[in-house]
């Protein structure tokens, strides 16, 4: 996340996270971000991605239990 606001501020560039994030070496991104008020507001997926979600999930697993 702190990497991400780097980006963001303009003071790190696409590039430069790109390189961090398939390097995976944690010492080169930036500041770990504090998770505190940080919340899921929802979840979505393509019509065409074959993920059910929503009343159909609902049937299909109250079903299959």
């Amino acid at each position: 996340m702190g990497s991400l606001l780097l980006v963001g501020a303009g003071l790190k560039t696409q590039a430069w996270f790109e390189q961090v994030f398939k390097g995976r070496d944690r010492t080169k991104s930036g500041d770990t971000a504090s998770s505190a008020g940080l919340y899921l507001v929802s979840v979505g997926y393509p019509d065409d991605c074959g993920i059910l979600f929503g009343p159909a999930a609902v049937t299909l697993l109250s079903h299959s239990i």
